[in-house]
């Protein structure tokens, strides 16, 4: 029995090995003596230290042993406030998830050529980050990994064949799928951009960007936090929003949702405290929890059928007081269909608002496709004034030499 034991023994022994991290310098490594490989655990900072430029080293030795630094832990030096500059030497292939996340001082980041995956959230939230080079052999990149930072500038080298960032945009677009998966406040989004990842514009500090024709969706939380973003147009080609993608964007005055679109998804305008104009599309025919904030004066839906609810609890729509009392919540006029205008009244999710009252007969003015020019290639808007480029080949609502034409 002992020499069964011991023969077992011997077999977990390389496993066994340096099964706890050990001090190196500033940082705690694991270490493996099967493949003489190391990986950074943590820091071992003294205490007081602030303003550390830190750099993970491409080998360390250990008891006479040299190990090659292959990888850096999941959260490794996640919320660590004291590294203001990162540099990672050649050799270290992976970086975990949120190893760096909410490293709020970190101004400087060097990555090398050898690294090929970044985790989910490995940099997210590192708010003082400026700018990021993408090295040509990453092929894989997480969820969010760069997201809700400050940065000024993105560049993917251009012998990545896995992420780009095309016509000097200052973004990083997966490029087998066309979507934009980071951007910063000089973002240039080109008109190949398909897709708005989740988070992409998160945090950034822009008084307005265009959103090229040839979008389709818009990720979740993609423009959270935009606290200077006062103006934006949605093209008319996105046919999907995701939760929360203009949540607490508190400069923001309007919002035009475009024909095509069916749901209005949970906090998409959640404490976007000056918005006081809000137009949805005949196309809408679900609303989910919370997506718009008080203090809406007016509100616009072109939908003859009311859209129905989709939520488990909190207010509705949008905060009103049924009764008209109380003083913090500012009465919202819902404009409607005439024809459309008992339904309103009637239905259980829209008769809180106070006031409900027919659309007038300029913004009710349509043109059918039969009109004289409506075939013409030239001359075509989406109704917040975006040209288009020829006849639009989606259903919905649009501008045709200055009258709203239906494409059916």
């Amino acid at each position: 029995m002992k020499k069964i034991l011991l023969f077992y023994l011997f077999l977990l022994l390389p496993f066994l090995a340096f099964a706890s991290p050990v001090q190196i310098g500033n940082l705690f490594y694991e270490l493996s003596s099967t493949d003489k490989t190391a990986e950074v655990t943590s820091p071992a900072f003294e205490e007081g230290v602030t303003d550390i430029e830190l750099v993970i080293p491409d080998k360390v030795t250990y008891d006479g042993v040299t190990y090659a630094v292959k990888k850096i832990r999941q959260s490794a030096f996640w919320g660590c406030r004291t590294i203001t500059s990162l540099i990672i030497s050649e050799g270290v292939e992976s970086i975990g998830e949120s190893a760096f996340g909410d490293c709020g001082s970190i101004c400087s980041l060097t990555l090398p050529n050898s690294l090929k995956k970044i985790g989910d959230l490995a940099f997210f939230a590192s708010s003082q980050l400026a700018s990021v080079i993408i090295p040509k052999n990453v092929e894989e990149i997480g969820y969010q990994a760069f997201n809700f930072n400050s940065m000024s500038s993105i560049v993917v080298n251009e012998d990545n064949p896995y992420f780009d960032s095309r016509n000097n945009c200052n973004a990083l677009i997966e490029t087998a799928t066309n979507t934009l998966l980071t951007g910063c406040k000089n973002t240039v989004i080109p008109n190949t951009v398909t897709a708005i990842g989740d988070g992409a514009f998160s945090n950034c500090r822009f008084t307005s960007i265009q959103l090229p024709y040839g979008i389709k969706s818009i990720g979740n939380s993609a423009f959270e936090s935009c606290i200077y973003l006062a103006s934006l147009s949605i093209p008319a080609s996105v046919e999907s929003i995701g939760t929360n993608a203009f949540y607490n964007c508190q400069s923001l005055k309007s919002i035009a949702i475009p024909e095509g679109v069916s749901l209005i998804p949970q906090g998409m305008c959640s404490d976007c405290l000056s918005l006081n104009t809000i137009i949805l599309p005949s196309t809408i025919t679900v609303i989910q929890e919370n997506p718009f904030p008080d203090g809406v004066k007016d509100m616009f839906c072109y939908a003859v059928n009311p859209p129905k609810r989709e939520y488990d609890g909190g207010y509705t729509i949008i905060p009103v007081y049924p009764d008209g009392k109380g003083d913090i919540y500012v009465p919202t006029t819902l404009h409607v269909p005439a024809v459309a205008l008992d339904n309103y009244k009637t239905t259980e999710l829209w008769k809180i608002f106070q006031e409900i009252v027919p659309l007038t007969e300029a913004e009710t003015a349509i043109t059918n496709t039969n009109a004289d020019n409506a075939d013409e290639e030239d001359g075509w808007c989406t109704l917040n004034g975006v040209k288009l480029k020829g006849k639009p080949t989606q259903k919905g609502l649009y501008i045709k030499d200055g009258k709203k034409v239906l494409v059916q």
